[in-house]
């Protein structure tokens, strides 16, 4: 499956895929900081396990890809409870080069158009800690909503510290897209 846009597109990872950058990406004390992989970064064959869980109907695992040199360059999973019609995501961008530019925007906006346009979910959510600046920049820049606080929910540094729930419903989505120029989306 692969979800186009003009700077990047998403393309189901495949275990060709979960190469020795993309396992250093989930050792890399800089990168994992804010992720659960931190804890226990999983060995190629742990990384291969995990991808066969992901189905394309219930579970979503993409890769990120930059579309002038096919480059992979991060992953953005999808959850999606079919009953409630909602969905749960995160994301990494693995490569350092591409910190501070669109890629975490353009994936999730990417993400949040498949979502919503072909799995006819009402709203998604996601989380990260307080001290992950790059993402809840990227949350407020698409427009969601900051949802709920939880206490102590994770540890930054081997310091409890609180996690932030993040979420957009379904004509939020579409509204917010609108006051945005996302030509470079599509």
């Amino acid at each position: 499956m692969k979800i186009s846009g003009r700077l990047f597109y998403l393309r189901t990872l495949i275990n060709e895929d979960l190469n020795e950058e993309y396992l250093s990406w989930l050792k890399d004390l800089e990168v994992n900081q804010f992720l659960e992989v931190r804890f226990s970064p999983p060995n190629k064959k742990q990384a291969q396990e995990n991808l066969t869980k992901y189905n394309n109907k219930t579970n979503f695992f993409f890769g990120i890809f930059d579309t002038k040199n096919n480059k992979f360059v991060g992953t953005i999973t999808l959850k999606v409870n079919h009953l409630k019609k909602n969905g749960y995501f995160g994301y990494m961008i693995g490569d350092k080069n591409y910190w501070g530019t669109h890629a975490g925007i353009d994936s999730i906006a990417l993400l949040m158009d498949f979502a919503f346009s072909n799995l006819s979910l009402h709203n998604i959510w996601g989380g990260t800690i307080i001290y992950n600046i790059g993402s809840i920049f990227n949350f407020k820049k698409l427009g969601f909503t900051l949802e709920k606080r939880v206490k102590d929910k994770n540890t930054f540094k081997g310091k409890p510290t609180d996690a932030l729930i993040f979420r957009i419903f379904e004509k939020e989505w579409f509204e917010q897209r609108k006051k945005f120029n996302y030509k470079e989306l599509k």
